[in-house]
């Protein structure tokens, strides 16, 4: 499971993956090496990882006041894969066009 926490209110999102208790290291918040598949898994929990911490920078750059709720939204409608390169830089352009048509930026 994963829980998103903002401004104390959380939400919950099932990452569908499951693993032995003693395999999960608190600490860390990841798989041990015990379990055959941690390094999978793992590197799984690094892309979620990713991918919100993505969705939460780019609500603040937009100015949108964020809840766990809007977050785990997000994070559902684009499931664990976060944006390419050019998707991003695509996004950008079209932000500074924006911006600069409003004469916020030159």
């Amino acid at each position: 499971m994963l829980r998103i926490i903002v401004n104390n209110k959380a939400a919950d999102v099932s990452l569908k993956t499951s693993i032995l208790h003693e395999h999960w290291d608190k600490q860390n918040r990841r798989v041990s090496d015990m379990n055959p598949e941690a390094h999978d898994i793992n590197t799984y929990l690094n892309k979620v990882s990713s991918t919100l911490q993505h969705h939460y920078r780019q609500a603040q750059m937009e100015g949108k006041h964020l809840t766990a709720s809007m977050l785990k939204q997000r994070f559902m409608a684009t499931g664990s894969n976060p944006p390419s390169l050019l998707e991003i830089f695509d996004k950008q352009v079209k932000d500074a066009d924006r911006l600069a048509h409003a004469g916020q930026i030159s």
